[in-house]
């Protein structure tokens, strides 16, 4: 195993076994869930490594909203994935996964709103709330919103604290193949 992968296991080791803000279950085992999904679904590389990376930015700074974790977790994330050689593609949907959720509630698609959960509810107030129709505008010209929607999906369909995942040694030859 790379030295690089390595740190990022090391990572989790470290900090992802301490509870999933306000969804009674560890952040190692949500990414995991997530990732399980969009392998399961048969998605593409990125999307799958993106949904198990996508929370990573928790590990990195401290909570910053009441006890919901890191506001700008998305950001944190994708410039730590970026230093340590994780592929463009990948980061990027990281980066705006929580604009995503913004984007989807004002969007008000299939009511998307009343099917988060109650803590991402919480989040989804203090990371900005509804988008201005010119941050609207732009998300709708970013050619991997799809790929950002799906990964948004998934993030939000892995919170079920009795569905056992895959393990991380599943993902690492992906992880391998994405870090450079």
């Amino acid at each position: 195993m790379s030295n690089k992968v390595k740190e990022l296991i090391e990572l989790y080791k470290k900090k992802g076994d301490t509870e999933y803000y306000g969804e009674k279950m560890t952040k190692t085992k949500h990414m995991l869930q997530c990732a399980t999904l969009a392998f399961k679904n048969e998605e593409k590389e990125e999307i799958i490594l993106a949904c198990l990376l996508h929370d990573i930015g928790h590990f990195l700074a401290d909570d910053d909203m009441d006890g919901y974790g890191v506001k700008d977790h998305g950001k944190l994330a994708s410039e730590y994935l970026k230093n340590i050689g994780v592929s463009k593609k990948i980061y990027k949907l990281i980066e705006k996964h929580t604009d995503v959720k913004r984007y989807l509630v004002t969007k008000n698609i299939n009511d998307y709103y009343n099917k988060l959960s109650e803590a991402s509810k919480k989040t989804f107030e203090i990371q900005g709330g509804r988008m201005s129709n010119e941050e609207l505008k732009s998300m709708d010209r970013d050619i991997k919103l799809a790929d950002m929607i799906k990964v948004r999906i998934y993030d939000d369909k892995s919170k079920i604290r009795n569905r056992e995942p895959y393990q991380m040694e599943k993902f690492i030859p992906l992880l391998e193949k994405y870090i450079k």
